[in-house]
């Protein structure tokens, strides 16, 4: 759960970075794997510098490496002290892309997208103040209100804060 807490922030700092400083779009989509019991995360960059390029596979490209997180899952969560409430990752329709990972294909339909300019969104016809992604243990016993984690990242700065009780 920590690993995945401190990596999630992590990773959607360098997706942002990399969309900047490459000057093309960015996404980096979560996949809540029930069957092996893991939350899964890969990012993308476009070929072309549009966002379109999330439409077809021939116009992104993987970048770095997907990451399996054991036992944690992406869900909605309430809104914690210290914390403005954003729009939830569920709520995502930016589109979803396909990586394959080992064997098979993963297809992440949890997605924030980044641009050129490092802003962040889950919608193409809005722009949110921040976009929450909440991250629970998927197993074990009931969950401990002190074991969830919420990562939010600001729309329009890309400024990535991590929330825990």
């Amino acid at each position: 759960m920590n690993r995945a807490v401190y990596d999630v922030p992590m990773l959607l700092e360098q997706a942002r970075a990399y969309a900047m400083s490459h000057n093309t779009y960015v996404w980096i989509g979560f996949y809540n794997d029930s069957a092996n019991q893991r939350l899964t995360v890969g990012a993308i960059a476009g070929t072309t510098g549009a966002s379109a390029d999330i439409n077809s596979a021939s116009t992104y490209y993987p970048i770095g490496k997907i990451q399996n997180y054991p036992h944690v899952s992406v869900q909605q969560i309430d809104a914690m002290a210290g914390m403005t409430p954003g729009e939830d990752i569920s709520n995502s329709n930016i589109g979803s892309f396909t990586v394959k990972t080992g064997a098979a294909p993963v297809t992440f339909e949890q997605v924030i997208q980044f641009d050129a300019t490092g802003k962040a969104s889950i919608d193409s016809s809005s722009i949110y103040h921040s976009i929450q992604v909440g991250i629970k243990p998927s197993s074990g016993a009931a969950v401990d209100s002190k074991d969830i984690a919420a990562v939010q990242v600001v729309g329009m700065s890309g400024q990535v804060s991590i929330y825990r009780p």
